[in-house]
């Protein structure tokens, strides 16, 4: 479930995720925007690594009742 979604600078969003799951998930991001990229981030925005793009959706994986961010470029 999203937890929050805020816009550290123009032209991007951070979208905050959380999972109950008892086991990882990939949680999928489909926006009805086209999006340039797509990173996994810390949870104060920080870019961690790119994540792959399909379209305008994307998989990031969410560790067992854990939190996760992806910070989107738009």
């Amino acid at each position: 479930r999203a937890i929050g979604v805020t816009s550290p600078a123009e032209g991007y969003v951070l979208l905050r995720l959380q999972s109950f799951a008892e086991e990882p998930i990939k949680a999928k991001v489909k926006l009805n925007k086209r999006f340039l990229s797509a990173q996994k981030a810390t949870m104060l925005g920080e870019p961690i690594s790119e994540l792959q793009i399909s379209g305008n959706s994307v998989e990031l994986p969410v560790e067992r009742i854990g939190v996760a961010a992806i910070l989107l470029k738009f």
